[in-house]
C-alpha cells in the first residue's frame, strides 16, 4: 500500500491492566477454553501481558 502512496494508519489498542475497558465476551475471544494466553495474560517467555497498556506487547515503535 505504501508503494501506491496509500496512507497507512495504525491504531494502538492497549487494554487497562484490570481489563475493565473490554467486554467479557471479547476477553474470551483470544482464549476460549480459558487455559491459554489471552488478553492481559503474561506469556511465560517475556512476561509482557498481551495488549496491556504500558507493556512491551502494546508498545508503538518507530520503523
Amino acid at each position: 500500500m505504501r508503494s501506491q502512496n496509500v496512507p497507512i494508519i495504525w491504531l494502538n489498542w492497549g487494554n487497562r491492566p484490570d481489563l475493565l475497558n473490554i467486554s467479557a465476551g471479547l476477553r474470551h475471544v483470544y482464549n476460549p477454553a480459558g487455559g491459554g494466553i489471552g488478553l492481559g495474560v503474561p506469556p511465560q517467555k517475556n512476561h509482557a501481558p498481551v495488549f496491556t497498556e504500558g507493556s512491551w506487547a502494546a508498545a508503538v515503535v518507530d520503523e
